[in-house]
């Protein structure tokens, strides 16, 4: 069963998108792998010269379900065009390690897009992958690549003489590893926690005065109470300001918001007395003390709880919920995560989005029954989100 999960979706960054290559790229892989300029460094093979070639480089990489290799084709969100490619191969499960390739057009060298697609495709591989190293092999005269890796916090651990063999002559390449540990300290990802606190407190009160006088999501929460005992007791989980709660008291709940921004929960005990909220972070339920609930809202709270880390979560709102109990969970439908550096308040901050498709959700609420997917407006449904009802 492990087998037949995507570890490699499409991924999102500021200015690309990142997704597998299709059979319809073979045009592009011949003619980009056939560029002396791309292979320059890419000492393991020469550059292709036929199409059969271009179509076997695509059929080895296409449908990577099951596969230890992948390569995703960078795709500038500007132009749609593609500009280069990036990967995995070498995956060795039992280890906990794999080596990452990629290359890019000369017309985009110096501009960051590399590094843009690096950072995220490393952090794929460390918190999807469950990757503890990462290796990198770098021709001793890249310089350019040499650079990037070490920006990106890899150390060089030793020089390969005579690696690889190519039309005659061998080459020495230099490896570079990066384990995790140094991963999570060089991004800051330790305190991850803390930047997402702080956005939560430097926007909440702009996000209260847009959401409380917007009532876009109150057919989702008609629907949802609908399926509830009258005066149903719900946990709205991530409350925010407490616009939404809110609207589930207008709808006969009786509501406690729990929320880990100090920031949000003023504003919601300050907007919404109908209600009680508790500083609570959301990962941490159990031996919180707070009851048992006909129901539970999770409206894009769960767009911050990892695929690794949503069975747990799943799991302690199980041990919170009654019997035939429905969890509403509100989500950005996908695989694999979005990052973003978003300015506040004159500060860039860290912004992490997991994205997570009916699938992951069926797989982490094992036990839960599916009910269906519930109703959310138009633009929400066009901007990526889904809403899913489920019951213990």
């Amino acid at each position: 069963m492990a087998d037949e999960i995507n570890y490699f979706p499409t991924i999102e960054t500021e200015r690309l998108f990142l997704r597998q290559l299709l059979y319809e790229d073979t045009d592009f892989v011949f003619q980009y792998f056939g560029n002396p300029a791309v292979t320059q460094y890419l000492l393991d093979e020469p550059p292709i010269t036929e199409y059969a070639q271009a179509e076997e480089i695509v059929q080895s990489y296409a449908e990577p379900v099951g596969k230890t290799h992948n390569r995703w084709i960078l795709i500038r969100k500007s132009d749609l065009q593609p500009i280069g490619t990036v990967g995995y191969h070498k995956w060795d499960k039992r280890y906990f390690r794999a080596e990452i390739g990629y290359d890019l057009l000369p017309d985009f060298w110096g501009q960051g897009y590399m590094s843009e697609a690096l950072q995220v495709v490393l952090s794929h591989g460390f918190e999807r992958m469950g990757l503890n190293r990462i290796d990198a092999l770098i021709y001793i005269e890249n310089e350019r690549s040499i650079h990037l890796v070490q920006k990106l916090g890899f150390k060089q651990e030793g020089l390969l003489r005579d690696f690889f063999y190519l039309d005659g002559k061998f080459y020495n390449h230099y490896i570079f590893g990066l384990l995790k540990k140094d991963f999570l300290v060089k991004t800051n990802r330790c305190n991850m926690d803390d930047e997402t606190k702080l956005f939560y407190n430097l926007t909440a009160q702009k996000s209260a005065d847009e959401w409380y006088e917007n009532y876009m999501l109150m057919p989702s929460i008609e629907e949802f109470v609908a399926l509830l005992p009258e005066n149903p007791k719900v946990l709205d989980l991530g409350c925010g300001g407490g616009y939404e709660s809110m609207r589930l008291t207008k709808a006969g709940a009786q509501v406690l918001g729990v929320d880990f921004s100090e920031e949000s929960i003023r504003i919601a005990k300050e907007r919404c007395p109908e209600a009680n909220f508790e500083l609570i972070d959301f990962r941490q339920l159990e031996g919180a003390n707070l009851g048992r609930f006909d129901g539970i809202f999770a409206c894009a709270s769960l767009i911050h709880i990892s695929q690794e880390e949503l069975p747990g979560v799943f799991a302690q709102i199980h041990g919170i919920l009654k019997g035939n109990g429905f969890v509403i969970a509100i989500v950005r439908d996908g695989e694999g995560i979005w990052e973003g550096w978003p300015e506040v308040d004159g500060q860039k901050i860290k912004r992490i989005v997991y994205l997570h498709s009916i699938d992951t959700l069926t797989v982490a609420a094992s036990g839960f029954k599916y009910v269906k997917q519930g109703y959310l407006a138009p633009e929400l449904i066009e901007n990526g989100w889904r809403s899913h009802i489920f019951q213990s």
